[in-house]
């Protein structure tokens, strides 16, 4: 995959955010995503979502690898263990919101995946207390006719991003806890593989904020089906990641302190397949699943027999 794709995609959804006002009682996550701001006090039964240790791992490594430098100061933390990417995102302060310095570090980031043979599979990660709480609203972004061509391009870029999970060959692996809301919930769910840790907690809290839920409805109802999107767009409550295990959202679910320890064991499995073979898997998979049944059969014929898979 070239690094200059063009991608094209429908936006006009996305030019209904607008500001709106935080809650004097929030002001610490003022900063932070409206998800965050809808659910900055965790429910009563809600595990630690503390990540300290992966945090102070994720600085050593990325020390290690630069030379030192300020860290707090990168967006993305970016560690190659084997034949393994671990991605961090590195906004713990704002629970890992996306901006845009974040969309486009990670759209890099896997471009350069993508471009790389040593790697085989990606860790994606958040530090601090979350995966990643959403889209960063706390830049006031109104749709006046002077930036709507900028409300696009960034509009564009977030959704690139979605695309990329299912474009770049290597299998990319969500290790998610605390919270994964809003476009962090579709960046979580986007992934191929997703491990949760007993913290985590999905959901879309846009109603609540008072925005209109736009262009993650379009990615929800692609991941998880009508009527599972529907609830979470509208009711607005997280789930529990063993619900999302049981609705098949979710691959495993853990103990927080064995996250990163079971998606890299999960990784390093992947990484010992032929790797060719194992990229491939991943194409036909994601061809087959835009596919009516019979022809995705017939695609993957096409792909057997470019293979030398079918005998004489």
């Amino acid at each position: 995959m070239k690094r200059d794709l063009k991608i094209e995609s429908s936006v006009s959804t996305l030019l209904s955010l607008a500001v709106i006002g935080m809650n004097a009682g929030r002001a610490a996550l003022v900063a932070c995503t409206a998800a965050a701001a809808a659910v900055a006090h965790p429910p009563a039964d809600a595990p630690d979502v503390g990540r300290g240790g992966l945090w102070r791992a994720a600085q050593a490594v990325h020390c290690e690898n630069t030379g030192g430098g300020n860290q707090m100061d990168e967006v993305l933390l970016t560690e190659t263990r084997g034949a393994v990417r671990l991605l961090t995102m590195n906004r713990p302060a704002k629970l890992n919101a996306l901006n845009a310095e974040l969309v486009h570090a990670l759209t890099e980031a896997l471009h350069a995946v993508q471009d790389d043979n040593a790697v085989c599979v990606v860790v994606l990660a958040g530090a601090g207390r979350a995966f990643c709480a959403g889209a960063d609203t706390s830049v006031p972004r109104p749709l006046t006719t002077e930036n709507r061509p900028n409300l696009i391009r960034h509009s564009d870029a977030n959704i690139a991003l979605s695309k990329l999970l299912a474009r770049v060959d290597k299998p990319i692996i969500a290790a998610v806890h605390g919270y994964a809301l809003g476009a962090g919930c579709g960046l979580a769910l986007g992934s191929d593989l997703v491990v949760a840790a007993e913290s985590a907690r999905f959901g879309y809290p846009e109603l609540k904020a008072g925005l209109t839920a736009s262009t993650v409805t379009a990615h929800a109802v692609h991941l998880m089906g009508k009527k599972v999107a529907f609830e979470l767009l509208t009711l607005c409550e997280n789930m529990l990641p063993q619900r999302a295990y049981e609705l098949g959202l979710v691959n495993r679910v853990v103990p927080d302190d064995g996250l990163m320890d079971a998606a890299m064991g999960m990784a390093e499995r992947l990484s010992g397949w032929n790797k060719e073979f194992l990229w491939q898997t991943k194409r036909t998979f994601h061809r087959a699943a835009s596919l009516e049944a019979e022809r995705a059969l017939e695609m993957a014929r096409d792909v057997a027999v470019m293979m030398g898979r079918i005998p004489a």
